[in-house]
């Protein structure tokens, strides 16, 4: 992603396989730098402001993945985006 891109612009998707079958899965974010992003229920991520980001700065995101399981289960990643200039 570029450091100029605009709030709202699509990073990435996550995705998750369960071996229980049928359940359905949220996605939350869950630590690091969550006031730069959204994550949507579906697994999309969006850049969240229009502030310019750093370059040469990395930024943190840990995403985690909810089933609707009872009880729920949940597993944990840490992301990392480095910024760069096109």
């Amino acid at each position: 992603m570029s450091s100029q891109a605009q709030s709202g612009t699509f990073i990435t998707r996550f995705t998750v396989t369960d071996e229980d079958i049928g359940q359905s899965h949220v996605f939350r974010l869950t630590g690091g730098d969550i006031d730069l992003f959204v994550l949507e229920d579906d697994g999309q991520l969006f850049k969240k402001t229009e502030e310019v980001l750093n370059l040469n700065q990395i930024h943190n995101v840990e995403v985690a993945a909810v089933d609707d399981g009872s009880p729920p289960k949940e597993v944990r990643q840490r992301i990392v985006h480095e910024m760069f200039t096109f």
